[in-house]
């Protein structure tokens, strides 16, 4: 099977979970991860509130106008008073409020590549396919990526695991994820997006960032997480993707492992799956 053809793939499951709220998933017997308990958890969320009093301040600053979409870079106000970049695309077929999806990058990754077709995800492949659908997209910097980069000293994000800097890239991770959740309050001010369907894809670290988005904000009706890191200590509790498998409520969830992955063996990978 093509790239291409696995992108169509999953860009048809994403469409109709959306439109159809069908569920995948197949329960897989196995050792069971362990997630944290109910106290222990509600301490965790804690991690994932914000003042949602402090103004967005949002404004558009580039707009790029295609045949069959319009591109818009926009900038609003992080929890921490930083400006988070994004990328909105808003297509020109159907009619609106569109439904839309939360695209999210893994660690080194930015918001440009999901528009960008030679890459390793192939985002611009997924995303002009999103958007021929009548699928609206929105992609952030994460903290440390893309246009933030000068946050980390204008170092790739990537050399805090090189160094093995867990609590800064765990910090970095709780933040950004904090971001796409005020990302969320603003397209509540968008009358072209419908608020009430929206989806999130998200691959390696943002297939953890996409678990806890989808356990904690009630906003997500449908999610698709890729290449997710299980295995890691406790010193990554607040982002491990199995203390937030079983509170996701049963909302339609689709998971894309690989077999050889150095963050997760498959007997994980399925017992996650079976949350």
């Amino acid at each position: 099977m093509t790239i291409e053809m696995r992108t169509t793939r999953y860009v048809w499951l994403v469409c109709a979970m959306l439109s159809l709220g069908r569920i995948y998933g197949n329960a897989q017997e196995g050792a069971r991860l362990q997630p944290i308990g109910g106290e222990a958890y509600k301490a965790v969320i804690i991690s994932y509130q914000y003042d949602k009093e402090v103004p967005l301040e949002a404004r558009i600053v580039e707009t790029d106008e295609h045949p069959e979409y319009l591109r818009e870079k926009i900038v609003f106000r992080g929890a921490r008073d930083n400006r988070i970049p994004g990328y909105l695309g808003i297509p020109k077929t159907g009619s609106p409020p569109y439904p839309i999806v939360l695209q999210i990058d893994g660690l080194g990754g930015s918001k440009g590549r999901w528009w960008e077709d030679e890459n390793w995800p192939r985002g611009g492949v997924l995303t002009k396919a999103l958007l021929s659908s009548g699928f609206a997209v929105l992609a952030l910097d994460a903290q440390y990526h893309g246009e933030r980069i000068a946050e980390n000293n204008y170092e790739p994000a990537g050399h805090l695991l090189e160094r093995h800097w867990y609590n800064t890239l765990r910090e970095m991770t709780v933040q950004s994820i904090v971001e796409y959740r005020r990302a969320m309050d603003y397209l509540a001010t968008r009358s072209e997006i419908d608020t009430t369907r929206i989806g999130v894809i998200g691959l390696s670290m943002g297939g953890m960032m996409t678990f806890v988005l989808s356990a904690i904000d009630t906003r997500i009706q449908v999610s698709v997480a890729g290449v997710t890191p299980i295995e890691i200590d406790s010193l990554w509790l607040t982002i491990a993707p199995f203390h937030f498998a079983e509170r996701i409520n049963r909302k339609p969830f689709l998971m894309l492992m690989g077999r050889s992955d150095r963050w997760y063996s498959v007997d994980q990978a399925k017992d996650l799956e079976k949350d």
